[in-house]
């Protein structure tokens, strides 16, 4: 599996490798599932995921949070998103900043939180 490479402006119009090492990712083992809120995604949404279920032995998801990462996809990789995504059926999918309208337009059952809005996990 390739490695994923970010990159992103530090300074003027200066390309350079990311300066984000670590992917900012929280996982919560709920009683229905996997609850991963996602940072900004840099390393893929798909990989992220897979990741999750890998270090804690739990393949359902109950919910995704965060940014995602797709305002600036491909299509190709957007509908990889999206079929990666309905094979997994998380129950919810909850995508703000960086997922983009793109993001939102190609995951038809996503929610898009406001600041301020509350939910409740059980």
């Amino acid at each position: 599996m390739a490695k994923p490479q970010a990159y992103g402006i530090t300074g003027g119009r200066n390309v350079r490798v990311d300066y984000v090492k670590d992917e900012g990712v929280l996982i919560y083992k709920s009683d229905r599932g996997l609850v991963i809120f996602i940072g900004c995604g840099h390393r893929g949404l798909i990989d992220i995921v897979r990741h999750c279920q890998s270090i804690t032995g739990i393949n359902h998801i109950h919910a995704l949070f965060g940014g995602f990462h797709l305002r600036c996809a491909s299509p190709r990789n957007l509908w990889e998103v999206r079929q990666f995504l309905h094979r997994q059926k998380p129950d919810k999918i909850m995508g703000c900043h960086c997922t983009g309208k793109w993001g939102g337009m190609w995951l038809p059952e996503l929610v898009t939180p406001a600041t301020g809005d509350v939910y409740v996990l059980g």
